[in-house]
């Protein structure tokens, strides 16, 4: 989870006599201040927290003590009212060049949407620095508050691959900026390198010593040359992120560097399509939502990568087309071991007996290039072929009979399943979805395909009629069930034998009717007269009467939940 803060920097200068009637100066600068929680980590907003502390980071550059540097200050105010006030003094003892004070606990309001929080510094000569202020929401950057709707796709997928996440409230804060450090742990994690990064043990800046939570992924992207720091030896950890720096930090990334040349980095990282689909300038601030697509972006763009060394050294762009490049390499590949594809859901296969997960079985319609659509591997994933893959946490299993855009990790040495991280339903050419079976009022055979009338809204008073192709595909709770006027009689649309909703999609376009596929999510209804808890099994009434309930059984699982959708535990029925 990362949590952000606010940073201001203020330097000024203490005099102080070392001998009699000589002067000398003793600089000490006021790195950062703001909140951070009981972690020590950072804050930009304090939703979710319950409590917070103020913190002030000093940076001694001569050593000299000194007893009084000021106060830090901390208010509280809620709904525009002081409620509390938290002070320490500052102060730095000789040859110390670097220390955080930080307050003691403060217990942030509950059920109080307007609370402000303000940090900031009084000096021994009455003057305040310019405070932090920080609220429950935090930093929005101004525009960005569609973010989370307009990214949305990037999110989701960023959050499955675990490059970025919400945090622990289940926000993920699209609209709010990010600080440096942040950005040095999503280009780490993109890196494929986050596990080493505790190994670092030497500074390489001066704001940034081993205590700071994200040490060890900033000098990782510090020496693989990913971020740079500052001419003064800082880092600036906190500093809040803008597009240039998030575009050069991913051209680098991806090995573009060299060939960066006149055109520069943020029109290189245009030309890549790194920026596709933001209206970012150079030097907007970038809001996490924002990040999102531009990692998504990154992740299927071909690496380049230095081929040769002195006279023979140059530079491939491994794309898969060249001859000196066998196959596509990517983020995805080459720090994931994901391929991206698009398939046809065919089947729902159960629930794997050995690993308990539930199996789909797709056609791949588009690989993407993907180094794995070659033969290098045990079994290629290209277009045309068939494969199993494990659900993992993703909803492909609600999408059998459908196409779908997929990620996912593969298994490279045959021992266990493919399994999707992420599945998103790729939209079919037509669509009427989820609405109650029992609207359909009449069903006609016109021979090469079948007329349905239904109301469209509950108050309809005229019905709308639409055509369904003869043996369109028929599923049921996410199973093939058969074809339209063949295994399935169209009557039963009518005659009560399916109880739920319907769905009409057209999936084929050569097709001359309005649909050719159905879904169907078909329900049963029980009264609950005894539940035996020993046997797993629930008797009842009404259009089921038994129902056992089994973990162990290899073909099906079941998830009971209430008519809002929260998962019940079956011993609670009564």
């Amino acid at each position: 989870m990362f949590k952000k803060a606010v940073i201001t920097i203020v330097c000024f200068i203490l005099v102080a006599n070392i001998l009699p009637g000589a002067l000398a100066f003793s600089a000490v600068e006021i790195s950062s201040y703001g909140l951070v929680d009981r972690e020590g980590k950072t804050l930009s907003f304090i939703d979710g927290e319950e409590y917070v502390k103020g913190y002030v980071d000093i940076i001694n550059i001569t050593g000299v003590s000194s007893d009084n540097l000021g106060e830090l200050v901390v208010e509280c105010y809620v709904n525009g009212n002081l409620e509390h006030t938290e002070r320490i003094t500052i102060s730095i003892g000789k040859n110390i060049i670097k220390m955080r004070f930080v307050t003691d606990d403060i217990e942030v309001p509950k059920d109080i949407d307007d609370i402000m929080f303000k940090v900031y510094i009084s000096k021994p000569e009455g003057e305040t620095t310019s405070p932090t202020e920080i609220d429950r929401l935090g930093l929005e950057i101004p525009g960005a508050q569609q973010d989370g709707e307009r990214y949305a796709q990037a999110i989701n997928i960023v959050k499955a691959l675990g490059i970025m996440s919400g945090y622990e409230n289940g926000n993920f804060y699209a609209s709010s900026a990010f600080t440096r450090a942040e950005l040095a742990v999503v280009l780490t994690r993109l890196m494929g390198k986050e596990s080493i990064a505790r190994y670092e043990t030497e500074p390489l800046f001066s704001d940034v010593d081993i205590s700071h939570w994200a040490f060890g992924c900033i000098n990782i992207v510090a020496k693989m040359n990913v971020m740079d720091g500052y001419e003064d030896g800082t880092f600036m950890p906190e500093k809040k992120v803008d597009a240039y720096q998030v575009a050069s930090s991913l051209v680098n990334l991806l090995g573009y560097g060299p060939a960066v040349g006149a055109l520069g980095y943020f029109d290189t990282a245009q030309e890549l399509g790194i920026m596709e689909g933001t209206m970012l300038g150079s030097f907007d601030l970038v809001s996490r939502g924002a990040l999102a697509r531009l990692i998504f972006n990154s992740l299927d763009i071909p690496i380049m990568e230095q081929v040769g060394f002195g006279d023979y050294l140059e530079y491939v762009v491994q794309d898969g087309i060249s001859s000196s490049s066998p196959y596509k390499k990517s983020i995805l590949s080459e720090s994931f071991g994901v391929a991206r594809l698009n398939v046809y859901v065919m089947s729902n296969l159960g629930i794997d007996g050995i690993n308990k997960v539930g199996l789909a079985r797709v056609s791949i319609i588009r690989d993407y290039k993907t180094k794995y659509a070659t033969d290098s591997y045990y079994e290629m994933l290209c277009v045309g072929m068939t494969t199993n893959v494990a659900a993992g946490n993703s909803d492909i299993l609600s999408m059998v009979g459908r196409e779908a855009l997929v990620y996912v990790k593969v298994d490279e040495t045959g021992d266990s399943q493919h399994t999707v991280l992420y599945a998103e339903k790729v939209p079919s050419l037509n669509e009427i979805a989820d609405f109650p079976i029992d609207r359909i009022e009449g069903i006609v055979d016109r021979f090469d395909y079948y007329e349905v009338e239904f109301y469209e809204n509950p108050d309809s008073v005229k019905t709308t009629k639409i055509t369904v192709a003869e043996g369109a595909n028929v599923y049921v709770n996410n199973n093939y069930e058969g074809q339209f006027g063949y295994e399935i009689y169209p009557y039963d649309l009518i005659n009560g034998y399916y109880y739920g909703t319907i769905s009409f999609a057209k999936i084929d376009s050569w097709s001359i009717a309005d649909y050719d596929t159905i879904f169907i999510n078909d329900y049963r209804i029980m009264i609950v007269e005894e539940v035996n808890t020993t046997l797993g099994r629930v008797t009842g009434t009404g259009q089921m009467y038994n129902i056992v309930f089994n973990p162990n059984n290899n073909e099906w699982s079941s998830r009971l939940v209430d008519i809002n959708g929260n998962e019940l535990e079956w011993t609670s029925l009564k």
